[in-house]
């Protein structure tokens, strides 16, 4: 999903980067527009990649408790022992099911992380990020934005080591995981550039190498802090909440400053 390292080529870049199976990626990433905000609808959440191939749900309650119980084991070996040497024997044994009855769900094992995938992916596509920066709250709608990203669950963690464990070994997930980036990168400028030219935004900043930071930095954050089994729930709440708001106050004024920002922007002396 969101990448996993910060390691940078030697040549220097001509434009944006996002961070890709442990390189400097280079993508179409939006620039600078005259008209304001790009669309919102240019960057559509990628599929991921054979997403028609997976299983559907079962109806029935019981099949659906066990399938679920063969994404939890499986989000939990992967991320213990790693995916490649994790068996379907070794996820039926942990969920408490044949073998046979695992592949009644599930084709292999790479079916069943792209299933798990599939379902942070529906996480990250309901995040309303374009409008973190507006209304009368923005740093409430911030925190908002990153608890729904940042759950505490161990298992959401697990998941995200054992996609890089995949996605480093197959070229089809990671173009599909910088595709990703991508989207990432161009909401959060969408968000970036409304607080700008709603005047509220520090005057001085560069919309579009914040927008590339902030994404490096909610990456890094995905993939190696804030992990549950590590922090106490309120040690988690509680860095998580700081991280919302380093984002607002590296993006906002201070409050007497932002309402002088407004009132310039709306043509009224301050």
């Amino acid at each position: 999903m969101l990448q996993q390292s910060l390691m940078w080529d030697e040549v220097e870049p001509e434009g944006p980067m996002v961070i890709g199976a442990g390189h400097a990626v280079h993508a179409w990433l939006p620039g600078p527009t005259p008209q304001g905000p790009p669309d919102e609808g240019r960057v559509d959440f990628p599929d991921v990649p054979n997403l028609g191939d997976l299983p559907r749900v079962p109806q029935q309650e019981r099949a659906r408790a066990k399938r679920d119980a063969i994404l939890k084991a499986s989000a939990v070996l992967f991320a213990e022992g790693g995916y490649q040497a994790t068996t379907t024997p070794d996820i039926a044994a942990a969920a408490g099911v044949s073998v046979g009855t695992l592949y009644s769900y599930f084709r292999d094992k790479r079916q069943i992380l792209l299933t798990l995938v599939a379902g942070t992916a529906q996480t990250l596509r309901a995040l309303n990020l374009d409008e973190s920066t507006s209304g009368p709250d923005p740093r409430g709608s911030i925190r908002r934005i990153l608890a729904d990203a940042l759950p505490y669950d161990a298992t959401h963690y697990q998941l995200q080591r054992a996609w890089m464990s995949l996605e480093s070994g197959e070229a089809e997930l990671a173009a599909y995981a910088v595709e990703v980036q991508r989207w990432l990168y161009h909401h959060v400028l969408v968000a970036v550039r409304r607080a700008v030219g709603e005047g509220n935004a520090w005057p001085d900043l560069d919309a579009e190498r914040t927008a590339w930071t902030l994404t490096v930095l909610l990456d890094h954050v995905w993939h190696h802090q804030l992990r549950p089994e590590l922090l106490t729930e309120e040690e988690f709440h509680l860095q998580r909440d700081a991280l919302a708001d380093f984002i607002y106050h590296g993006i906002f004024q201070p409050s007497a400053q932002r309402s002088v920002g407004n009132a310039r922007f709306e043509g009224k002396a301050p």
